[in-house]
């Protein structure tokens, strides 16, 4: 069973001038895959020990199903966790390790056998069960961690930086495992970390956290396309910013109107930003903007190009069919669409 969890007003305080988390609220629904993301020091991790019970808020409140929380132990809050570094009993089977949170509930012996049963067949981990952790690779010991942690029907499920002890195909083959699981068990899911891939390929919603506030809450595609301010527009994912001026009848870098969509009325100094795939380059110099090649990086499937535009630089990523790669040196001209575009002001 899975259940929605919200925070109200929250605020941790250590002292009286270090904060945590800054008056923070959030509404998670249930059975939906969330992700904190943001650099470390961000409030992403406090954000769960609050949640977990591992510590007290010094203001707000916290609520699971709609009901306060705060007061209660960590053991009565119904909350699954996985941790980066699995946390698993190296003189227990796997069995054992995932038996540990039922026999602390007193389970009978055949529903414990019943559960963990179930538990390691949704984690693939049915010819694993007498094993002991020194025996499984990095990812088998995660899939313990996790089955461990669902085993008992937790109405919450917490996960600290997860993948982040393991390579990368490791980490690719777990996300999609993760989020599997997730969608079979519906699953209210509370996820943190700092890398933006495994945000954007996980989350129903990304909750992006600097100095202990929010940011911005979305869905994956709208946080990269339409970030809200500069900082989620250069922690993800990679963005050309070109200081601008807005007016009524255009969005101006300089003197040269570039493509934008202004909405509203609002006018004065303002950011363009730009995904570098989403920018054009043309050979012969016509476009919004023209600069100088200073560079190019080869990346199998695109290119990756430096453009020197009028002292600034400006990134282009194009995908390569066949055509032959742009030498440094060449005058170019830069192109995007409206849509393409976002306008900032800050």
């Amino acid at each position: 069973m899975s259940t929605s969890v919200e925070f109200r007003n929250l605020t941790k305080r250590y002292g009286e001038r270090i904060y945590a988390l800054r008056d923070v609220n959030l509404k998670v629904e249930a059975s939906t895959f969330t992700t904190l993301l943001g650099p470390s020091g961000s409030g992403k991790t406090t954000m769960l020990k609050l949640l977990a019970g591992f510590d007290d808020p010094t203001n707000g409140d916290i609520l699971i199903d709609g009901k306060s929380v705060v007061t209660l132990p960590p053991h009565r809050r119904g909350i699954g966790m996985v941790f980066q570094n699995y946390a698993l009993f190296p003189h227990m089977s796997v069995f054992e390790n995932i038996a540990f949170p039922l026999r602390a509930r007193s389970l009978p012996e055949h529903e414990i056998e019943k559960r963990i049963s179930a538990v390691l067949e949704i984690t693939s981990l049915e010819d694993y069960r007498s094993r002991y952790p020194a025996e499984l690779s990095g990812g088998q010991q995660q899939r313990v961690a996790l089955a461990r942690a669902i085993v008992f029907d937790p109405e919450v499920l917490l996960m600290d930086e997860p993948l982040g002890a393991l390579d990368r195909h490791l980490r690719e083959q777990l996300k999609s495992e993760i989020k599997r699981i997730q969608k079979q068990l519906k699953m209210t899911v509370l996820f943190v970390t700092h890398d933006q891939d495994e945000a954007l390929v996980l989350s129903d919603n990304v909750v992006v956290m600097r100095d202990g506030r929010i940011e911005q809450i979305s869905p994956p595609k709208e946080l990269y396309n339409k970030p809200q301010t500069r900082f989620v527009a250069n922690f993800v994912g990679e963005s050309n910013m070109l200081e601008c001026r807005a007016d009524k009848d255009a969005v101006r870098f300089g003197k040269t109107a570039v493509p934008a969509v202004l909405n509203g009325s609002k006018s004065g100094p303002c950011w363009v930003m730009v995904r570098p795939e989403h920018a054009e380059i043309t050979t012969t110099g016509a476009g919004s903007l023209s600069g100088v090649v200073r560079e190019t990086i080869y990346l199998g499937e695109s290119t990756r190009y430096i453009v020197d535009v009028d002292g600034r630089e400006f990134v282009i990523k194009q995908q390569n069919r066949g055509q032959e790669e742009l030498a440094v040196g060449s005058n170019v001209g830069v192109n995007w669409e409206e849509k393409s575009s976002v306008v900032m002001f800050e």
